[in-house]
């Protein structure tokens, strides 16, 4: 489908759907195609109700992501960058890359890891945006568990300092609650292979 589209929206609000948590002062601007696209979304003073995951509405302070995807004949590469979401109890930082390659097995990883892209778009698409983001590197947040060096991300491993879930030795036991793709991030670790040996 080679349908273009440009939109933009303000203080958007809508109730918790099935896997789609809630939102509320949810604005953001859109612009692409199905084909290669560009999401950029920001929430300010916001509650996000997701049953499912947390057990109490997750109060955002200020969140934002730009969020851009490559779909053809090669596979499908969603891309996460400038992931920077501040919560009552929490600052989030970081970024994404889930590749969906048409002949293997889809991976997730951070854009760091993944020094270039594996899907390229057949043709570049021109997106005019009204108002186009800066990508930048994604930066680690200082004294925090997760870094950054040498262009991969090193956690320190302390595992008691994860408010959720079990360990006993070496293997994490997921409870309801946890999201077992931010786990995989976090350690570095292959979401299927994290999912297999905790069964």
């Amino acid at each position: 489908d080679k349908t273009r589209f440009q939109a933009s929206w303000s203080d958007l609000a809508w109730k918790q759907w099935k896997l789609l948590p809630g939102a509320e002062h949810f604005s953001g601007t859109l612009s692409g195609s199905v084909e290669n696209g560009l999401l950029t979304a920001s929430m300010k003073q916001a509650k996000m109700p997701y049953e499912t995951v947390f057990r109490a509405p997750l109060e955002i302070a200020d969140g934002q992501a730009t969020i851009s995807w490559l779909n053809n004949d090669k596979g499908f590469q969603l891309d996460g960058r400038n992931i920077d979401v501040k919560a009552k109890a929490v600052h989030a930082r970081g970024g994404f890359r889930y590749l969906q390659p048409a002949n293997d097995e889809p991976r997730m990883g951070t854009p760091s890891t993944a020094q270039q892209p594996q899907i390229q778009p057949v043709q570049q698409p021109q997106i005019q945006a009204t108002q186009q983001p800066q990508i930048q590197p994604v930066q680690p947040v200082a004294q925090q568990p997760v870094q950054m060096e040498n262009g991969r991300i090193v956690y320190n491993r302390q595992y008691g300092n994860i408010p959720k879930g079990s360990y006993s030795g070496s293997t994490y036991t997921v409870k309801k609650g946890d999201t077992l793709f931010y786990i995989a991030w976090i350690t570095g670790n292959d979401f299927r292979d994290l999912a297999q040996r905790n069964n």
